[in-house]
């Protein structure tokens, strides 16, 4: 059941990190690299998160997301 409140799922904001991300393991074009704008306790006291991910920008392949372990956080 979808509750009516607030409409669109509110996503956290993220910042991009200048540089090359890891290839991308689809296409293997570097990936854009990012992570939480505004990190707070809040996010660091739920269960696991993930600090750090990375986007495919190449628009003719299927990845999108790639959340490697090493930044898991638990």
């Amino acid at each position: 059941m979808r509750s009516t409140r607030g409409g669109k799922r509110s996503r956290k904001k993220y910042v991009v990190i200048p540089g090359d991300g890891d290839p991308c393991p689809r296409c293997g074009k570097p990936m854009q690299i990012r992570e939480y704008a505004d990190f707070n306790e809040k996010q660091e006291n739920r269960g696991t998160f993930y600090t750090r991910w990375f986007c495919c920008m190449n628009e003719s392949c299927k990845t999108t997301l790639v959340m490697p372990a090493r930044y898991k956080v638990a």
